[in-house]
């Protein structure tokens, strides 16, 4: 999954960003190890400040 949130731009997130693999959120810490097999769905959810 490291591969895939690095391609973003401007390169793997440091913060305020959450994942989620079939709807389920993956931990940071798991990022590096967790796997994508094929038709599983992700979503990278960033947190924006506004009003």
């Amino acid at each position: 999954m490291v591969v895939l949130l690095a391609g973003l731009p401007g390169g793997l997130p440091t913060a305020g960003v959450a994942v989620a693999v079939d709807g389920a959120v993956v931990p940071r810490g798991d990022w590096a190890h967790r796997p994508l097999r094929g038709g599983e769905s992700v979503e990278v959810v960033t947190a924006v400040q506004g009003g």
